[in-house]
């Protein structure tokens, strides 16, 4: 299979647009105004690529480029391999469960807290070095603050180029949720970035369901991050037209990549899993006990493409009324600010831990996890 002539164009482009970046960095500043990219070049041009070569991304070219969780967290064995129970399994690929590997495993007891992580992506792309990065150093910065060692285990869900669509992704996510609890864990925090942030609140409301019937295990914290709430319809307007040329996330980027989450049938765009916002009312998402009772953390940016819903979203689950605390918006922000620019040439963890997004993460956690 060949890549797309989309990607070889962005690829023979590149060069120019990050050098078209350097010149605006030294000289009038670029679209990125977020503080802690305005002070780095790296990061500034890493924003640079992430938003040429997204719309760039074609199915084929996916397929092209997956590498697994596994040998992605191989490759980073020389900077990652001292974390402990480094890239362990937990369970293999089957019906309705994903594979998932530990990032860190600090297993003592059954009360041990563990963070499950589920990546970003559009539920088409691969975890990538950065959120694994990230994940990292929130693991090393949550240790160091507060000399607690959490476990983080990395969902592997299932990619739509290699012909799983929705519910797939839906299923495994819930699944693996419930095999913590069936392994009697009982401090488990759900964790995720964009389509991953949709997965959290699906898992929210997948155990609300069921709460009405049966006693269900609530994760004692939920962080979703620059949650991709409308998968499948959107419309350019509001903030999708107002931060088209200064996020990385887009218009042209989620509305491929949404059609083809819901392998083209339109019939799922009336569904609350697949478009959280725009089927609010169909939800009773301020009566989720976990949101209700402010344990739920929604962080974005105020300059990405999908601020208008996710706020609209604050206001429908009554976050903004009940708990603005457990909303951070990162000023001049982009898409999933935490690993696109906060962890991508971090220095140390000291300076690292400080920034904005960071900071937010760890002292939520550290007051769910007392």
């Amino acid at each position: 299979m060949a890549p797309s002539l989309s990607l070889i164009f962005g690829l023979v482009t590149l060069p120019l647009k990050l050098l078209y970046l350097t010149l605006q960095f030294y000289t009038v500043g670029t679209v990125f105004t977020n503080a802690t990219a305005k002070k780095s070049l790296v990061k500034t041009l890493h924003n640079g690529l992430c938003q040429h070569m997204g719309c760039a991304l074609r199915v084929q070219d996916l397929q092209l480029a997956y590498v697994p969780v596994s040998k992605l967290l191989l490759s980073m064995s020389k900077s990652l391999g001292r974390l402990p129970g480094f890239n362990e399994k937990y369970t293999d690929k089957e019906d309705f469960i994903c594979e998932s590997r530990w990032l860190t495993k600090n297993i003592d007891s059954k009360e041990s807290p563990i963070v499950l992580y589920f990546h970003g992506g559009c539920f088409a792309i691969q975890m990538l070095d950065n959120q694994a990065q990230g994940m990292a150093n929130l693991y090393e910065a949550y240790k160091l603050r507060y000399g607690v060692d959490l476990s983080i285990l990395v969902a592997d869900y299932s990619l739509t180029p290699l012909g799983y669509t929705y519910p797939t992704q839906y299923n495994e996510a819930v699944s693996l949720y419930e095999k913590l609890v069936a392994d009697g864990y009982t401090k488990i925090v759900i964790m995720g970035d964009s389509a991953g942030g949709n997965l959290v609140l699906n898992i929210l409301n997948y155990l609300h369901k069921r709460s009405k019937h049966q006693d269900v295990v609530w994760p004692v914290a939920s962080i979703a991050i620059s949650p991709y709430l409308n998968l499948s319809k959107q419309e350019f307007s509001g903030s999708f037209k107002r931060f088209d040329k200064v996020d990385f996330f887009n218009y042209a980027m989620t509305s491929y990549l949404g059609n083809v989450y819901i392998g083209g049938d339109e019939f799922l765009h009336a569904s609350p899993v697949v478009n959280i916002e725009l089927n609010s009312d169909k939800v009773d998402w301020k009566n989720i006990a976990p949101i209700k009772e402010g344990n739920l953390l929604v962080q974005f940016g105020d300059h990405e493409v999908l601020t208008d819903e996710i706020l609209r979203w604050c206001e429908q689950a009554e976050l903004t009324k009940n708990h603005p605390e457990n909303i951070a918006i990162d000023i001049d922000g982009v898409h999933i600010g935490f690993f696109i620019t906060e962890s991508v040439a971090y220095g140390d963890i000291e300076s690292w831990l400080n920034q904005y997004c960071a900071n937010s993460i760890l002292t939520f956690l550290k007051r769910k996890l007392e």
